[in-house]
């Protein structure tokens, strides 16, 4: 069984979430949807976003639907517990703040990645094993053939 509880408003994610890269100058984009929760009637008068670079456009999907896209947000940590403010009509909740979580997600192992060569008839050849392959044992000789009865006389 699940449940949710709804608030003023239905918020999808809750939270912004970001995979970390190491690579300079890398961003990413994202979409939030805001739609009528227990106030049936709202607007969003804006976006206020943390970083400088990072862009929200507002969308109207409909009657008290949006659809937030927020781009540039970039993937070195810097959005790393701050948050983004989207600012309502509703009077006890003028502001709304939803956070942003970078995650760094863990080093590949060595040779994790490496290619694998593969002989002509599609088969790793002898001695070449992919990475996360453990060693087969060989296998067994066949058993010796039984020789056929002696006739009855």
């Amino acid at each position: 069984m699940t449940a949710q509880v709804v608030g003023d408003l239905e918020i999808s994610p809750q939270q912004i979430m970001l995979r970390r890269s190491d690579k300079a100058g890398e961003t990413s984009s994202q979409y939030l949807r805001i739609a009528a929760g227990r106030v049936k009637e709202f607007t969003i008068k804006s976006v206020v976003t943390p970083v400088d670079s990072v862009t929200a456009e507002i969308t109207p999907r409909g009657k008290n639907d949006y659809l937030v896209r927020l781009s540039n947000m970039p993937l070195d940590g810097t959005l790393e517990g701050k948050e983004l403010v989207i600012q309502t009509d509703i009077p006890n909740h003028p502001e709304i703040k939803l956070p942003f979580v970078v995650s760094k997600m863990p080093a590949v192992p060595a040779g994790a990645n490496r290619p694998v060569r593969v002989g002509p008839t599609g088969q790793v050849p002898t001695g070449i094993r992919r990475p996360a392959e453990q060693p087969v044992p060989p296998a067994k000789p066949p058993a010796p053939p039984v020789p056929p009865a002696a006739p009855a006389n």
